[in-house]
């Protein structure tokens, strides 16, 4: 791995840091604060001009320094993107950071699966309004209000936990069986789950739409064999599932 991180990074004449900071993130470091100033003489701005980065100071806080980490990359990359690789607030282990800054200590890779990828466009050719308040704590960023969350089906805990698909089937058979992309509503579902990238593949291969078939099988039978669910359940579910053509 570090083979073709170095060979990439003297082909390119340099990685941006988010580059630099993501591809390392599964290594470890004596010092968290290592896992950012370690890398700052390898890295450019996406410009290829020199990236605007603070001196390194040991005697700042580790949050301190991965808040101007992230700033610097945000700053410097054309997208929001960098904002999906948060991970959980139960993994993190560096105290006192804001909630748009990842824990780079933590080993993991992008919690959505999309880091350095730009697969989505929503907001078209806009340019991206960011600005730091509160000492640099509070991220205050531009948008626009599309809609409203009207309905939430089970988190992905609680299904690992032994909860049903039932409430999230429930929203989708709500929905128009023709979503105005053109495409089925089960197919916006299972894309939305994964967002709709697969081993780095976008769209997400239609195969997967029978991998989803088999994992909501997998996880409904998981939940009736520790006796989670009545057979009531099992048989509204099922409904649902036959409603979607799943």
């Amino acid at each position: 791995m570090l083979d073709g991180i170095r060979k990439g990074i003297l082909e390119a004449g340099g990685w941006t840091l988010d580059a630099l900071v993501f591809s390392a993130r599964p290594f470890l470091a004596t010092d968290p604060k290592d896992k950012i100033y370690a890398l700052l003489g390898l890295a450019r701005a996406s410009s290829g001009s020199e990236l605007n980065f603070p001196r390194p100071d040991y005697n700042l806080l580790t949050s301190e320094v991965y808040i101007d980490a992230m700033r610097a990359m945000l700053e410097d990359s054309r997208s929001f993107l960098l904002l999906s690789t948060v991970e959980d607030k139960s993994q993190r282990i560096v105290e006192l950071l804001p909630s748009w800054v990842p824990d780079f200590s933590f080993g993991a890779g992008a919690s959505l699966g999309m880091g350095g990828k730009h697969a989505y466009s929503a907001a078209g050719d806009l340019p991206k309004g960011l600005r730091l308040l509160g000492e640099k704590r509070l991220l205050g960023i531009t948008g626009s209000e599309l809609d409203e969350i009207v309905e939430v089906g089970e988190s992905m805990d609680e299904i690992n936990n032994g909860r049903s698909l039932i409430q999230c089937l429930q929203i989708v058979s709500q929905l128009p069986p023709t979503y105005f992309t053109g495409q089925s509503r089960l197919e916006i579902f299972w894309r939305t789950l994964v967002a709709d990238i697969a081993d780095g593949q976008h769209p997400a291969p239609e195969s997967l739409r029978l991998s989803f078939r088999y994992w909501v099988m997998f996880e409904m039978a998981n939940a009736f064999i520790d006796k989670t669910h009545s057979t009531t359940t099992w048989d509204t579910t099922m409904a649902y599932m036959d409603d979607l053509a799943l």
